[in-house]
């Protein structure tokens, strides 16, 4: 993700009075996710990853590894967005 698009999102977020933005996704199910995060026309993703975009800070995947998405089940490498 850019820093262009993370400031508006995060912009957007605090506009709303919302604290965060939680994206997930398993097999291509959510398309908004990928896109948010770049990673459409990718090979499809067959694990579960879960990432948070907060309203300030930096964003993070769940289990708190910056600017990685986080694996449910271990994958050999994470993919960064």
């Amino acid at each position: 993700m850019n820093e262009e698009r993370l400031r508006r999102i995060q912009a957007a977020l605090r506009e709303e009075k919302l604290d965060a933005w939680f994206l997930a996704d398993f097999r291509g199910a959510d398309p908004i996710s990928l896109h948010i995060l770049g990673l459409q026309g990718r090979p499809m993703v067959t694990r579960r990853w879960f990432y948070v975009i907060p309203a300030q800070g930096d964003p993070a995947p769940c289990a708190d590894l910056p600017w990685k998405l986080y694996w449910v089940e271990t994958s050999p490498e994470p993919v960064t967005p």
